[in-house]
């Protein structure tokens, strides 16, 4: 029944009446209502609880179980358990603290690219790539079907290291 699914879903995120109904938009009296069963709910009420709790109008009704829906996600996009877990708890939690953890998973994202190119930075200067060492267009076109083999000191002898490399230059 709505009203159990509503008292469920208020209870499990430790939400008020009170903060269920600001944050539907409606007065705490009229919530209570509601959750107690004296009073039908407006489809643009169900509307707004779906969004509320970030389930659908289904799941609501008893209906739809949010174990199928993850379910159906997961086939889809072939979810590990853990990610659907992580799945079940994010469609558990409200707006705000939906928003809070969108923005400590985005700066968690920006620590980590910048980390990454920090460290390929420093990798770069620790390793520098020789331009002389790496042959032109027309000493890999002159190669042809040649068979690999181990570089000789005359090999090394014969690179022109007055040109850049063909990918370095601007054609």
């Amino acid at each position: 029944m709505l009203k159990d699914m509503m008292k469920q879903l208020r209870e499990n995120r430790k939400l008020t009446k009170k903060q269920v109904a600001d944050g539907i938009g409606i007065n705490e009296r009229a919530y209570i209502t509601y959750e107690y069963g004296e009073r039908d709910v407006s489809t643009d009420t169900l509307c707004k609880l779906a969004d509320f709790y970030g389930v659908t109008t289904d799941y609501l009704l008893g209906r739809e179980e949010k174990n199928e829906t993850i379910k159906q996600l997961s086939a889809e996009f072939a979810l590990t358990e853990t990610e659907q877990k992580l799945l079940s708890n994010y469609i558990g939690l409200n707006d705000t603290q939906k928003d809070t953890f969108n923005k400590y998973v985005k700066e968690v994202a920006k620590q980590l690219i910048n980390g990454v190119t920090a460290e390929i930075k420093q990798a770069s200067t620790e390793l520098p790539l020789k331009a002389a060492s790496i042959p032109t267009e027309d000493q890999v076109l002159q190669m042809g079907d040649a068979q690999p083999r181990n570089l000789t000191d005359e090999d090394v002898k014969n690179v022109d290291f007055s040109q850049k490399p063909y990918f370095m230059t601007d054609n």
